[in-house]
């Protein structure tokens, strides 16, 4: 399956426009004019990643962690015939603690809680993620499941490209046509703010176990499809201007 990037792009207007000032010594200030560009990018997701959360209770603690090992050993024997290898099933988050319940409104201690996470990412491809899902859901581990689209480093590095180049050509644009309306005309740049910031986030589903993923032994998820992800930037320019000729 072959990744398609589609963009959107909007560009909303900030600006602030200073004329002459006269300072202390009552000499005039040359004119300038500050301008915000804008650029905004959707793309479709590269990467998947998928966080499995297996929980085990019992009465002791020595049995919850028990049961754990034995959820999160089957869990990834599935995902092993599904060719995850080793190293691509990862281990995080163990814990155990009092598992505390409420029962008539008074909080009791029943047994113990022990938790555990396996995550696999792999590039994003409908039918892998189905298989995954299918997989995962239909064993008898019970994972809780939650999933993030993401984008590869490579990826990554050329939408920030594009993303700085989309800013600094807007920047560009509402400044000659707010000069040539206000009968001005640039003449060059005093200066030019840029701070790296990310203001894309990657989308996140999470998938509250059995009941939403529809889990059976009878039941395969068919349709999920992964949402753009959409990424920002900006870069404040301070151009000089001078009356038009």
């Amino acid at each position: 399956m072959h990744n398609c990037f589609c963009k959107k792009m909007k560009f909303p207007i900030t600006l602030v426009f200073v004329f002459a000032l006269i300072s202390a010594e009552g000499q005039t200030t040359p004119p300038i004019l500050k301008v915000e560009g804008k650029s905004q990018i959707s793309v479709k997701p590269t990467l998947t990643e998928i966080s499995l959360d297996i929980r085990a209770i019992n009465p002791t603690y020595a049995g919850s962690v028990e049961a754990l090992i034995k959820r999160v050993d089957l869990l990834t024997n599935v995902l092993k015939e599904i060719r995850f290898r080793d190293d691509e099933i990862i281990t995080s988050n163990f814990r155990v603690a009092k598992n505390t319940v409420y029962i008539r409104g008074e909080r009791k201690d029943s047994g113990f809680i022990a938790t555990q996470t396996l995550k696999v990412q792999f590039s994003q491809e409908k039918k892998r993620l189905l298989e995954v899902l299918n997989t995962a859901t239909s064993s008898r581990a019970d994972p809780e499941i939650s999933i993030s689209f993401k984008l590869d480093d490579e990826r990554k590095r050329s939408l920030k490209a594009e993303l700085i180049k989309l800013a600094v050509s807007d920047a560009k644009m509402k400044a000659e046509l707010i000069a040539k309306e206000a009968g001005y005309e640039i003449s060059g740049v005093r200066e030019i703010q840029y701070g790296l910031k990310d203001s894309g986030q990657d989308e996140l589903y999470s998938v509250a176990n059995a009941e939403f993923l529809e889990r059976s032994l009878d039941v395969q998820i068919s349709n999920f499809e992964a949402a753009d992800l959409t990424f920002y930037d900006n870069v404040k320019v301070i151009y000089n201007i001078e009356k038009e000729q």
